[in-house]
């Protein structure tokens, strides 16, 4: 399958490169993210002509969803600043660190998901009863994925 995809793609996904991540994305991983910004009343991807071209194969037009994420993340003055871009992924994922006060390093965007992953999923997991617990790991179990 790597093959099939790119090196390069595949690099710069590992790299946390968010277009890449988005373009090795499945219409089924991207369709909960299309579904949140078309539910807000401004957002520009209901007007892209990819969107009116291709919706609902997310795929493609992962390139629009990526730049109405970077806007999301980004202060309105200062993305007309920057020709009507959000900032890059890193800087946003570098900007909720620091609002969490979670650590991280600029440019090490995968290491700094993954700090804010395992300590939001960790604060979760502390936040449940005992039996909200027990639940979630019976759901997991079920599906399949511990055993």
């Amino acid at each position: 399958m790597a093959d099939a995809i790119g090196p390069q793609l595949l690099k710069r996904a590992s790299e946390g490169e968010l277009d890449a991540v988005l373009a090795l994305s499945t219409r089924e991983e991207l369709d909960p993210l299309v579904q949140i910004i078309t539910s807000k009343l401004t957002n520009f991807l209901v007007v892209d002509s990819s969107y009116a071209t291709h919706n609902p194969d997310h795929t493609k037009y992962h390139t629009a969803i990526g730049k109405e994420l970077r806007l999301y993340g980004g202060n309105t003055i200062a993305n007309i600043g920057r020709g009507g871009e959000g900032p890059a992924y890193d800087e946003l994922v570098s900007d909720v660190c620091r609002k969490l006060k979670i650590p991280f390093e600029k440019g090490q965007t995968l290491q700094n998901e993954s700090n804010l992953l395992d300590i939001f999923l960790e604060q979760r997991w502390l936040a449940l009863t005992p039996v909200e617990r027990e639940q979630l790991a019976a759901n997991a179990r079920e599906r399949g994925q511990f055993r």
